[in-house]
């Protein structure tokens, strides 16, 4: 089971039921709007949280590198697909309103929302879908992963301003769920940046820093296309150990620990009016992969004594 604890302490300018989320899973800040209101007289005092999380993403750039940490924090935050997986698992409406399945389930036509902007302001069109799509099918540097993904795609086309066909080349029970996540992240055409560092995407926030070994930081994309974000600046710190992640909770320089990696601590949160704790399981999975380059790990007789040695009971039991 994955644990995650959140603060709803009244000096921070956050929800009295602070976010969290399960490993695996994109931490998603976003869903839950700001109603807009009149000007204020007065100064407002900047909105912030501050995330605690384990795995540090190596770069902001999710199609060259294959960490789970690098989606957790830009799924849905600063980059947005055409579709999204909802907390129950069921596809929902993003950037596409609604869409269609041929018969022979080969063609699938999205309809996007005309008000969908990137950061930039230009808009999120048909024609930038289709950029998207060819711009994974050419590029030879893409994660293994994606390309496994694409293989299944014929192609896209524009067919109206807001209007985009994809075909693939056999019927997939997959494809869909997939462009729900990283194959579907549509980034800004017109941008010539390094994603490795900066971001262009439509969602309601844009990467600000990322401050290797420490944080990445995210800041409020004011023009945002819809509802507008929770917060003008949201702090993703990272720490191998649990232990200062703990502690950092408990004195309130944490908002929320995204996934708590000592269960043995959760006690310590217990109190509901400090703390909201969610329990739950993940979409996740862990891969251990032998390196056949290494000299050992090249013989087959020792990758085979390695599978051997597994105690696939206790592995189940751990799980």
């Amino acid at each position: 089971m994955t644990y995650a604890a959140a603060s709803s302490r009244r000096s921070r300018s956050i929800p009295t039921k602070a976010l969290a989320a399960t490993i695996g899973l994109a931490l998603t800040l976003i869903l839950a709007a700001c109603t807009p209101t009149a000007a204020p007289t007065t100064s407002v005092a900047k909105r912030t949280l501050t995330v605690g999380a384990t795995l540090e993403p190596a770069s902001t750039d999710p199609w060259h590198d294959t960490a789970a940490s690098i989606p957790q924090v830009l799924l849905y935050n600063v980059y947005e697909t055409l579709v999204k997986v909802d907390s129950t698992g069921d596809i929902k409406p993003l950037l596409a309103q609604a869409w269609e399945v041929s018969p022979d389930r080969t063609t699938y036509t999205f309809h996007l929302n005309p008000a969908a902007k990137f950061a930039s302001g230009a808009p999120v069109d048909a024609a930038a879908v289709v950029a998207n799509i060819n711009r994974l099918k050419t590029d030879a540097k893409i994660t293994e992963t994606l390309r496994a993904q694409l293989v299944v795609v014929a192609g896209a086309e524009a067919t109206g301003t807001d209007q985009v066909q994809i075909k693939l080349t056999r019927p997939s029970l997959m494809w869909l769920y997939d462009m729900s996540s990283t194959l579907g992240m549509i980034r800004d055409p017109a941008f010539t940046g390094d994603p490795a560092t900066a971001s262009a995407g439509s969602g309601p926030y844009a990467v600000k820093s990322h401050t290797q070994g420490e944080s990445v930081v995210l800041t409020n994309n004011t023009k945002y296309w819809g509802n507008p974000a929770r917060f003008d600046e949201v702090t993703f710190r990272y720490s191998a150990d649990p232990n200062p992640q703990v502690a950092a909770m408990l004195s309130g320089d944490l908002d929320v620990i995204s996934n708590l990696q000592s269960p043995d601590a959760l006690s310590q949160f217990a109190d509901a009016s400090q703390f909201t704790t969610t329990t739950g399981t993940t979409n996740g999975e862990v891969v251990l992969g032998l390196n056949h380059d290494n000299k050992a790990l090249a013989k087959l007789g020792v990758r085979q004594a390695l599978t051997m040695a597994v105690n696939r009971r206790d592995l189940i039991d751990t799980v």
